[in-house]
């Protein structure tokens, strides 16, 4: 997975073909078995911040 080899402190998971609860959370499942980091599926209005280098971007 692009986000593991790009050491990404977490994963936001967006453009989904489904809003189904139980499908988002196979989703971030799937996801939490390749990557390491917070796995979050991203919704309206939420908001994640950005770090480089222990800077806060968002």
């Amino acid at each position: 997975m692009a986000a593991a080899a790009a050491d990404a402190g977490q994963l936001v998971l967006t453009h989904f073909i489904s809003a189904d609860p139980q499908w988002l959370a196979a989703r971030q499942a799937d996801a939490s078995r390749v990557f390491s980091g917070p796995v979050h599926v991203a919704a309206p209005a939420a908001q994640f911040d950005a770090r480089i280098s222990g800077k806060v971007l968002g």
